[in-house]
């Protein structure tokens, strides 16, 4: 059992608040900064815990077991990697941003919840502003982006795909934030509900502007899975787990064949939309499908983690992607077969069986919380970014923290 650090220790919490509540912020400004923050803030408040109550936090043990699992399997993919001293290296990059980060969970499991009540206020705030601060970039063409490079603003051109993942950091904070709000509004004083209502419209209008003037499909897409499960999931229905799990966990053994069957039968049918005209569908299961394929070719351990950046011959047909090699998959289960194969893919549906069991055992109100951030999640990662990208990972523990932050201040009286 974690122990509860002494409840006077508030400027503690006060730090705790500012570091779940600014880092989204600061993520919208240098989305890479997430690979160090979660680590900077994680040791600044184990360090002032152990100071203040003279004796040493208790660490997060599953966090830490998980942690220990990703590096293993990482080191040992260096016994059949192409390149083993790559293998090797990348291990010690991810465990840098792991070990440190994770020290954010292992402080917010030791810190009382009373602490972190005017997170209700905080974190919904700071989404706002960076949720505004993306608008005003994507309208302004980049005016921030050039000041703070010296660049001619309205002279050099503005790619707005720029601020995807300053987008990504805002939009995958908005179904705890969202939870926390209509928590806050449920359970306040009438002045206290006319600044929570006043916040939520603020976040939902901010949020949803942002996410019209962006091109990040992958924020269309997280937005669109995480709000059907926010809003339409049986979360009382211990059934609707198990089937959701078995579907997430076939999709992931079947990646490799879907793959296929995606890039043959679905381009004819969708390449006339704008929507994905405009984007890289037709680009990314191209992708999905040269990966896919030379996956099988080693199907039962891959080829070592990051392989994709030393294969330079992929057989691609080039009608979307025009060169043979790529430095990611751009899908993680498309990246654990490739990395990993067949030992890969059975730890990962290991670990989503095992999150999905133990959401499943939380109140629906907890549960919440955590289901549509962790699908909204798993939509990003299956059509966008190198799931080992530092900063990629800097902001699961980002999110898997304020999940927990907001978890605390929802239930600190039970």
């Amino acid at each position: 059992m974690i122990n509860t650090i002494d409840k006077n220790i508030s400027w503690i919490g006060l730090c705790a608040i500012i570091a779940l509540s600014v880092m989204p912020f600061i993520g919208v400004l240098s989305p890479r900064a997430l690979s160090f923050l979660p680590g900077a803030f994680g040791l600044t408040l184990i360090a002032s815990l152990a100071i203040k109550s003279k004796s040493f936090p208790t660490f997060d043990i599953k966090a830490y077991s998980l942690a220990l699992v990703i590096l293993l399997l990482s080191a040992i993919s260096s016994l059949w990697a192409i390149d083993p001293d790559f293998a090797l290296e990348r291990t010690g990059k991810i465990a840098l941003v792991l070990i440190p980060g994770l020290l954010l969970v292992s402080a917010l499991k030791n810190i009382s919840a009373q602490h972190l009540e005017k997170m209700s206020t905080a974190l919904p705030a700071f989404l706002i502003i960076g949720a505004g601060l993306c608008c005003y970039e994507l309208l302004s063409d980049g005016y921030l982006h050039h000041l703070f490079r010296n660049k001619e603003h309205g002279i050099e051109h503005f790619n707005p795909s720029i601020m995807n993942r300053s987008v990504l950091c805002i939009s995958l904070c908005f179904f705890a934030a969202l939870t926390l709000m209509i928590h806050a509004i449920q359970s306040q004083t009438d002045k206290q509900k006319t600044r929570s209502i006043i916040l939520l419209s603020l976040i939902i209008l901010s949020s949803g502007f942002m996410l019209y003037l962006t091109q990040s499909q992958s924020s269309h897409l997280g937005m669109i899975i995480g709000g059907l499960l926010f809003f339409a999931f049986p979360y009382r229905c211990k059934t609707a787990y198990i089937v959701i799990a078995l579907i997430t966990i076939t999709l992931l053994w079947a990646t490799p064949w879907l793959s296929q069957w995606m890039f043959k039968s679905l381009p004819p049918l969708i390449e006339d939309y704008h929507w994905f005209q405009t984007g890289y569908a037709m680009h990314r299961m191209e992708i999905w499908d040269f990966i896919s394929r030379y996956a099988l070719d080693q199907p039962w351990t891959g080829f070592g983690i990051e392989a994709t950046r030393h294969i330079q011959d992929f057989d691609s047909a080039r009608l979307y992607h025009p060169d043979p090699h790529i430095l990611h998959p751009h899908n993680f289960s498309v990246q654990f077969w490739i990395e990993f194969g067949v030992i890969g893919v059975a730890v990962l549906s290991g670990f989503i069986g095992t999150l999905l069991w133990y959401i499943s055992k939380m109140e629906p109100s907890r549960a919440r919380i955590y289901l549509p951030t962790f699908y909204a999640v798993i939509a990003v990662a299956s059509t966008g970014y190198g799931i080992w990208q530092s900063w990629w990972l800097g902001c699961f523990i980002m999110l898997l923290c304020i999940c927990i932050g907001v978890d605390k201040v929802m239930h600190q009286k039970r």
